[in-house]
């Protein structure tokens, strides 16, 4: 358990560190580029992550549940090279059908992004991809800290370019160009240390992609889901409002991503551990932490809104005061997306991707409906009360019930009263 804590504590100050230069890097462009200098970097970023998670067929979680089934047997060469394989064949599609939707008839799709950004932006499409692969391969073999030696690498190096280039003028295309370095080294590094800690030859194989493949097809409306609900209200404020009241927005959705840190660098460490002796042996550990997790969240959401109005404006200018008020409203969701966070693991190791898509869809659809029912009237107020009212109605709920299943059948395995081992992380048994 305690290396398990220190784990956590390592994957956490990484994240704690990554996002604070991240969160420089957004000071900074807030001052060098205003509100609507900042809605443009949101708009071209959230269109890149949105090809990314479509494209990624949700692979990086299926390797998760991969790990947790093949352990024992030589799967990682070949998972590898089959992934390897999938990016560059993803990313030419995905190019493709940008570049179609950039000059289809009509105009643009991609409204308020000037075409050099644009360009910029998919450029790093395959590491966005490799990220989400890459990252997982690292966790699920307990690399855990060469994945946030990588990610370190990346944040400081993309920083660097960011000053940089903001020094030379080069305003939006600049700090494109900085996200797109930092991406490309994190995922580059990654790489290098996959293969150098392997004995495993690296190859692609064609009964692993249709394995991968098939999975991830079960899997995939829950991972287009949980982008649709996570950056919906982005793109429906962008469409119907102006790059300001967007960059107003998705700063406070930042801070939010921020407090969620911690919960983060948590499933990491928790993802080696449920890869190496299954998803049962784990639950202790993961129970423990999880409780401690959300009682701790409940202080730092707290702590959080009490500082919040004199922190925002000392920090980004009062030109982002209207921030102050989406992130305190904001933060009644920082409970329900901490825990959903901790749970996810226990649900893909099992192979519950039908359910997990099922309950995602139904959350997303919500979600979207209430922001274009809402945000055309309320604006970004609207779109704040459809992402609370459908996150605790859909996604809470199924990871509570997660939670209970996890519990109920560790302890019948352990034979174990229900009550002894909710509490309790050593098998005791019934007399």
């Amino acid at each position: 358990m305690r290396e398990l804590w220190l784990k956590i504590v390592y994957a956490g100050g990484t994240n704690v560190l990554a996002s604070v230069m991240s969160f420089v890097s957004l000071i900074l462009t807030a001052h060098y580029l205003g509100a609507s200098g900042r809605g443009e970097i949101t708009a071209i970023t959230t269109w890149v992550q949105l090809f990314g998670t479509i494209g990624g067929l949700s692979l990086g979680s299926v390797i998760l549940h991969r790990a947790t089934t093949k352990r024992g047997t030589a799967w990682f060469g070949q998972t590898v090279g089959s992934l390897l394989l999938l990016t560059v064949l993803i990313s030419l599609l995905s190019w493709v059908i940008s570049l179609a939707l950039a000059w289809k008839p009509g105009g643009s799709l991609f409204t308020g992004i000037s075409p050099l950004v644009l360009l910029m932006g998919f450029s790093y499409l395959p590491f966005v991809l490799w990220d989400q692969y890459g990252a997982t391969l690292l966790m699920v073999t307990d690399r855990i800290a060469l994945y946030n030696r990588a990610r370190i690498l990346g944040v400081v190096i993309g920083f660097i370019l960011l000053v940089s280039l903001l020094l030379l003028h080069m305003g939006v295309l600049g700090a494109v160009v900085a996200i797109v370095g930092g991406q490309i080294v994190t995922s580059l590094a990654g790489l290098r240390y996959l293969i150098r800690d392997t004995d495993e030859r690296i190859q692609p194989d064609k009964s692993t992609i249709k394995e991968m493949l098939r999975n991830g097809s079960r899997l995939h409306i829950a991972t287009i889901g949980g982008f649709v609900f996570q950056y919906t209200d982005v793109l429906v404020i962008s469409h119907y409002r102006d790059n300001a009241t967007t960059g107003i927005y998705s700063l406070a959705m930042t801070l939010v991503g921020v407090l969620l840190l911690v919960p983060q660098a948590a499933m990491q460490a928790l993802s080696g551990k449920i890869a190496a002796v299954g998803p049962d042996e784990a639950w202790p550990f993961q129970r423990r932490i999880g409780i401690l997790m959300m009682l701790a969240m409940c202080g730092v959401v707290a702590l959080a809104a009490l500082l919040s109005p004199v922190l925002i404006p000392l920090v980004v200018g009062s030109k982002f005061h209207g921030s102050i008020h989406v992130f305190r409203l904001l933060l009644f969701t920082v409970p329900g997306m901490a825990f959903s966070t901790l749970m996810i693991s226990q649900s893909v190791s099992r192979g519950w991707f039908w359910q997990s898509s099922a309950i995602t869809l139904f959350a997303a659809g919500l979600n979207f409906a209430l922001n274009i029912a809402l945000v055309p009237r309320y604006g970004m107020y609207g779109s704040i009360w459809a992402t609370i009212l459908s996150y605790y109605i859909g996604a809470v709920p199924y990871h509570i019930c997660v939670f209970w299943w996890a519990n109920r059948n560790w302890s019948r395995q352990k034979n174990l009263s229900p009550r002894i081992a909710f509490g309790s992380e050593a098998p005791v048994k019934r007399p």
